[in-house]
């Protein structure tokens, strides 16, 4: 499956199987098709070198490459740096917390660069060959 982000927002799906069931999900509700996590895991620092059919333990497979995982739908309060509780409604939208029924966590293991994009226009690698590179 491959999904096409703009803006935060999976705008397109491709999958050899099962491309109608990706679609219903990401059109579950208007939270859905959007990013609510993401992560990058260094291959240095995870001592999980198989799959367990998990997702709390594959979303940190260390791996050859490492991995990115990112999960489409609703984001997790309690990554709130607070009390989770005190969250109201429109405290997790102005702090971008995004809201769904759905919470799909999607695990990507193939060699990857990550480059950042700064606001001054400079271009910075930040992840190469399943490692931050400490730019």
């Amino acid at each position: 499956m491959r999904l096409t982000f703009e803006k935060g927002k999976a705008v397109k799906t491709n999958a050899r199987v099962g491309k109608d069931f990706v679609s219903k999900q990401l059109s579950m509700d208007t939270g859905a098709n959007k990013v609510g996590e993401f992560s990058l895991t260094d291959r240095r620092f995870s001592r999980i070198n198989k799959f367990m059919a998990d997702t709390l333990f594959d979303e940190n497979y260390g791996g050859r490459y490492g991995n990115c995982h990112i999960a489409v739908g609703a984001s997790y309060s309690d990554t709130y740096d607070g009390n989770p509780a005190e969250l109201t409604k429109e405290l997790k939208k102005k702090l971008g917390f995004n809201d769904s029924a759905l919470h799909w966590d999607l695990v990507n293991t193939e060699k990857k660069t990550v480059d950042a994009h700064l606001t001054s226009g400079q271009k910075i690698r930040i992840y190469e060959d399943g490692m931050f590179t400490g730019y």
